[in-house]
């Protein structure tokens, strides 16, 4: 498959659109590029001697562990496990209370080992099947399709000028789910600091890069005519700042919401509680963000700012009492109800932005119809939209339908530290 593929590609030179254009004509003219292609290789290598590290490690521990148990038929029933020793427990000898407080102290480690086992049980099964990072991933490539697709020209100019931030997030992604999936099959806490620390910045880098990017395009920091603009300065200032640092706030508050009514559905109500905590000041640090927003909005987009105090001004309305009432039920307790109040609040704020940027894809510089493809294009993306609906659709609806009754087996391996654990408290 991969040799007809490069026989393809080697073939079909020195064009890319067959007898239309060329592939010098159509390599990019960003000097940049070059930054990103060296990330990018550094990344994946950097990733190929962890995967082969980590594996050596999860066969060290396989053949301290005694490996495979040969039985006289592989294929058949396996043996019945030999009956548990029972031993005797020794009397208790009387302590001194010194050593009374240090079994305390230990067993509030224990208790607090058992916490974040718990919390990170629960967020392994939200995200931890390959099935639903494969759908985010696939709903972000088919958004990045449609908008080069119908916008090509205002595509170029965003991909020149954002390649920073645009890379940064594609890095972070494949950076998320690798320490997800490394910090599982590791033991030592030093290298699972790692993954986990590595695993949080992708989540925030993630959302917050995609934020800085619509602040920026919303600033007018984005030329026009396929141009590139300043690398650095068109998603490090003031609007992009603001509107990263929202994008991360509301991503943790959903996050947090969801992980309530996850962790009610699991039984866990320390844990239902310990993530409401968390909703609630997410939403509160949301709704200072915004404040925060509207102000630096005024200064520099002021078409978007007018437009959100006019013609967007109802959404933004229902999103700050959506976000209120969801605030209030979970506080009460209200779970089911405080998330689709919450969907909707974030959902608002999203559309609302749409509404004041409107007519422009590039704010009063590039509208949408003139940034537009041609019309057989865009009636020709309609259709394969269309179909791509009816095909696709129905399917992550029943996945999302399956997963939320947990019908659907779990996928990968047990966290080996949990069992740790789990073997040190039981």
């Amino acid at each position: 498959m991969e040799a007809g593929w490069v026989v393809t590609e080697v073939g079909r030179q020195p064009w890319i659109v067959y007898n239309l254009m060329k592939v010098e004509a159509a390599a990019t003219g960003n000097t940049g590029v070059w930054i990103t292609f060296i990330g990018v290789i550094v990344l994946y290598l950097a990733l190929g001697v962890t995967t082969i590290v980590v594996l050596r490690s999860m066969s060290r521990r396989f053949r301290r562990a005694g490996g495979f148990v040969d039985i006289d038929t592989p294929y058949g029933p396996a043996p019945e496990p030999e009956p548990a020793k029972t031993v005797e427990p020794e009397p208790a000898k009387p302590r001194s209370l010194s050593r009374e407080h240090r079994g305390r102290g230990r067993a509030a480690g224990r208790h607090r080992d058992l916490r974040r086992v718990r919390r990170r049980r629960l967020r392994r099964r939200i995200l931890g099947p390959d099935r639903r990072r494969e759908a985010n991933h696939v709903w972000l490539i088919f958004i990045f399709v449609l908008t080069w697709t119908a916008f090509p020209a205002v595509f170029q100019s965003i991909t020149l000028t954002m390649f920073v931030p645009l890379a940064i997030a594609a890095f972070g992604i494949v950076l998320r789910g690798a320490s997800f999936a490394f910090r599982k099959t590791v033991v030592t806490v030093r290298v699972r600091r790692v993954f986990g620390g590595l695993f949080a910045l992708s989540s925030v880098l993630v959302p917050f890069c995609f934020g800085a990017i619509a602040g920026g395009i919303a600033s007018g920091r984005v030329p026009a005519g396929g141009k590139a603009g300043d690398p650095v300065g068109s998603w490090l200032n003031r609007t992009s700042l603001v509107t990263g640092g929202l994008a991360v706030v509301l991503a943790a508050y959903l996050a947090a919401v969801y992980l309530v009514r996850d962790a009610r559905r699991a039984g866990d109500t320390d844990l239902a509680g310990y993530f409401r905590r968390r909703a609630v000041l997410s939403a509160v640090a949301a709704a200072v963000v915004a404040v925060i927003g509207f102000v630096v909005l005024s200064a520099s987009a002021p078409h978007v700012f007018d437009r959100l105090i006019s013609w967007a001004l109802p959404p933004v309305v229902l999103s700050v009492l959506c976000g209120f009432g969801a605030l209030v039920l979970l506080v009460r307790g209200a779970a089911r109800g405080g998330r689709v109040l919450a969907v909707v609040a974030v959902a608002c704020i999203i559309f609302s932005w749409g509404v004041a940027q409107w007519p422009y894809l590039l704010p009063e510089s590039v509208t949408v119809s003139a940034a537009a493809a041609p019309t057989g294009t865009l009636i020709t993306l309609l259709v394969a939209v269309g179909l791509a609906v009816l095909i696709v659709l129905p399917g992550f609806v029943l996945l999302y339908v399956l997963d939320q009754r947990r019908l659907l087996p779990e996928e990968g391996v047990e966290d080996a530290a949990d069992r740790i654990v789990d073997t040190e408290a039981g």
